[in-house]
Protein backbone atom coordinates (compact mmCIF):
# COMPACT_ATOMS: atom_id res chain seq x y z
CA UNK A 1 0.00 0.00 0.00
CA UNK A 2 2.98 2.33 0.51
CA UNK A 3 3.60 2.48 -3.25
CA UNK A 4 0.15 4.03 -3.87
CA UNK A 5 0.76 6.68 -1.22
CA UNK A 6 4.18 7.46 -2.71
CA UNK A 7 2.67 7.67 -6.20
CA UNK A 8 -0.01 10.14 -5.03
CA UNK A 9 2.65 12.35 -3.40
CA UNK A 10 4.82 12.67 -6.50
CA UNK A 11 4.92 16.09 -8.14
CA UNK A 12 3.97 14.92 -11.62
CA UNK A 13 0.90 15.50 -13.80
CA UNK A 14 -2.20 13.44 -12.94
CA UNK A 15 -2.13 11.75 -16.36
CA UNK A 16 1.33 10.38 -15.54
CA UNK A 17 0.12 9.02 -12.20
CA UNK A 18 -2.86 7.46 -13.98
CA UNK A 19 -0.68 5.61 -16.51
CA UNK A 20 1.62 4.35 -13.74
CA UNK A 21 -1.34 3.25 -11.62
CA UNK A 22 -2.75 1.34 -14.61
CA UNK A 23 0.65 -0.22 -15.29
CA UNK A 24 1.08 -1.32 -11.67
CA UNK A 25 -2.47 -2.67 -11.69
CA UNK A 26 -1.69 -4.47 -14.98
CA UNK A 27 -4.71 -2.99 -16.75
CA UNK A 28 -3.02 -1.10 -19.58
CA UNK A 29 -4.32 -2.12 -22.99
CA UNK A 30 -1.20 -3.94 -24.18
CA UNK A 31 -1.62 -6.36 -27.02
CA UNK A 32 -1.51 -9.48 -24.82
CA UNK A 33 -4.10 -8.12 -22.36
CA UNK A 34 -6.35 -6.99 -25.22
CA UNK A 35 -6.19 -10.47 -26.68
CA UNK A 36 -7.18 -11.81 -23.27
CA UNK A 37 -10.27 -9.59 -23.53
CA UNK A 38 -11.12 -11.18 -26.87
CA UNK A 39 -9.88 -8.27 -29.01
CA UNK A 40 -8.64 -9.92 -32.17
CA UNK A 41 -5.06 -8.90 -32.86
CA UNK A 42 -1.65 -10.45 -32.59
CA UNK A 43 0.31 -10.43 -29.32
CA UNK A 44 3.51 -9.06 -30.74
CA UNK A 45 5.23 -5.88 -29.66
CA UNK A 46 4.56 -2.64 -31.48
CA UNK A 47 8.30 -1.90 -31.40
CA UNK A 48 9.69 -5.35 -32.23
CA UNK A 49 7.34 -7.77 -33.90
CA UNK A 50 9.18 -10.84 -32.58
CA UNK A 51 8.36 -10.22 -28.90
CA UNK A 52 5.03 -10.56 -27.06
CA UNK A 53 3.77 -7.18 -25.86
CA UNK A 54 2.95 -7.19 -22.13
CA UNK A 55 3.06 -4.32 -19.63
CA UNK A 56 6.44 -5.56 -18.39
CA UNK A 57 7.71 -5.79 -21.94
CA UNK A 58 6.65 -2.23 -22.89
CA UNK A 59 8.27 -0.65 -19.83
CA UNK A 60 11.29 -2.86 -19.10
CA UNK A 61 12.07 -5.75 -21.43
CA UNK A 62 11.63 -4.10 -24.81
CA UNK A 63 14.83 -3.06 -26.59
CA UNK A 64 13.41 0.45 -27.00
CA UNK A 65 12.61 0.71 -23.26
CA UNK A 66 16.07 -0.54 -22.30
CA UNK A 67 17.70 2.05 -24.55
CA UNK A 68 15.63 4.82 -22.94
CA UNK A 69 16.48 3.70 -19.40
CA UNK A 70 20.21 3.91 -20.19
CA UNK A 71 19.97 7.71 -20.34
CA UNK A 72 19.00 8.09 -16.69
CA UNK A 73 21.72 7.67 -14.06
CA UNK A 74 20.97 5.55 -11.00
CA UNK A 75 22.10 8.39 -8.73
CA UNK A 76 19.38 10.75 -9.99
CA UNK A 77 18.13 12.69 -6.93
CA UNK A 78 14.63 12.84 -8.43
CA UNK A 79 14.63 9.12 -9.06
CA UNK A 80 10.93 8.32 -8.42
CA UNK A 81 9.79 11.31 -10.46
CA UNK A 82 12.13 10.40 -13.32
CA UNK A 83 10.97 6.80 -13.25
CA UNK A 84 7.26 7.58 -13.51
CA UNK A 85 7.84 10.24 -16.16
CA UNK A 86 9.90 7.74 -18.17
CA UNK A 87 7.14 5.13 -17.88
CA UNK A 88 4.71 7.72 -19.22
CA UNK A 89 7.06 8.63 -22.10
CA UNK A 90 7.44 4.96 -23.02
CA UNK A 91 3.67 4.54 -23.11
CA UNK A 92 3.21 7.69 -25.21
CA UNK A 93 5.93 6.53 -27.61
CA UNK A 94 4.27 3.13 -27.90
CA UNK A 95 0.88 4.74 -28.61
CA UNK A 96 2.35 7.10 -31.21
CA UNK A 97 3.72 4.07 -33.02
CA UNK A 98 0.51 2.00 -32.71
CA UNK A 99 -2.03 4.70 -33.53
CA UNK A 100 -0.16 7.20 -35.72
CA UNK A 101 2.74 5.14 -37.06
CA UNK A 102 5.18 7.73 -35.64
CA UNK A 103 8.54 6.17 -34.81
CA UNK A 104 10.52 7.80 -32.00
CA UNK A 105 14.07 7.05 -31.06
CA UNK A 106 15.19 6.73 -27.46
CA UNK A 107 16.72 10.20 -27.36
CA UNK A 108 13.38 11.73 -28.39
CA UNK A 109 11.64 9.84 -25.56
CA UNK A 110 14.24 11.04 -23.06
CA UNK A 111 13.87 14.60 -24.32
CA UNK A 112 10.11 14.31 -23.85
CA UNK A 113 10.61 13.25 -20.22
CA UNK A 114 12.90 16.14 -19.33
CA UNK A 115 11.03 18.78 -21.34
CA UNK A 116 7.58 17.81 -20.09
CA UNK A 117 8.71 17.57 -16.46
CA UNK A 118 10.45 20.96 -16.65
CA UNK A 119 7.34 22.55 -18.17
CA UNK A 120 5.13 20.97 -15.50
CA UNK A 121 7.35 22.22 -12.67
CA UNK A 122 7.59 25.74 -14.13
CA UNK A 123 3.82 25.93 -14.64
CA UNK A 124 3.10 24.78 -11.11
CA UNK A 125 5.68 27.06 -9.50
CA UNK A 126 4.22 30.00 -11.45
CA UNK A 127 0.70 29.03 -10.35
CA UNK A 128 1.77 28.80 -6.70
CA UNK A 129 3.53 32.17 -6.82
CA UNK A 130 0.55 33.79 -8.56
CA UNK A 131 -1.99 32.32 -6.15
CA UNK A 132 0.08 33.36 -3.11
CA UNK A 133 0.51 36.91 -4.37
CA UNK A 134 -3.23 37.21 -5.06
CA UNK A 135 -4.14 36.16 -1.52
CA UNK A 136 -2.29 39.05 0.14
CA UNK A 137 -4.83 41.85 0.61
CA UNK A 138 -4.64 44.77 2.94
CA UNK A 139 -7.18 47.50 3.38
CA UNK A 140 -6.17 50.77 1.79
CA UNK A 141 -7.75 53.96 2.95
CA UNK A 142 -9.52 56.23 0.46
CA UNK A 143 -8.13 59.68 -0.33
CA UNK A 144 -9.13 62.58 1.96
CA UNK A 145 -12.69 63.69 1.36
CA UNK A 146 -13.78 60.34 -0.08
CA UNK A 147 -15.53 57.29 1.37
CA UNK A 148 -14.76 53.68 0.57
CA UNK A 149 -17.69 51.29 0.13
CA UNK A 150 -17.26 47.62 1.02
CA UNK A 151 -20.07 45.43 -0.30
CA UNK A 152 -20.99 41.94 0.81
CA UNK A 153 -22.25 40.25 -2.35
CA UNK A 154 -24.61 37.35 -1.78
CA UNK A 155 -27.31 35.37 -3.46
CA UNK A 156 -30.62 36.66 -2.28
CA UNK A 157 -31.86 40.00 -1.05
CA UNK A 158 -29.61 40.48 1.99
CA UNK A 159 -26.81 42.52 0.41
CA UNK A 160 -24.89 44.48 3.04
CA UNK A 161 -22.47 47.34 2.70
CA UNK A 162 -20.35 49.62 4.85
CA UNK A 163 -18.86 53.08 4.19
CA UNK A 164 -15.44 53.88 5.63
CA UNK A 165 -13.55 57.19 5.75
CA UNK A 166 -9.79 57.72 5.47
CA UNK A 167 -9.24 56.63 9.10
CA UNK A 168 -11.27 53.45 8.66
CA UNK A 169 -14.22 54.70 10.69
CA UNK A 170 -17.68 53.61 9.62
Amino acid sequence: MAIWKRLRQLKVPPKVKHIVWRALSDVLPCRSSLRGRRVLLDDYSSFYLSEVETTLHVFVQCQFARSVWLYFPQSDNKKATTIVMTLWALWVSRNLLVWKNVHRNSLQAVSMVTRFLDEWIRANVSAIVASNSNNVHSWQSPPTGFLKVNVNASIGSSTRYIFRNRCGGA
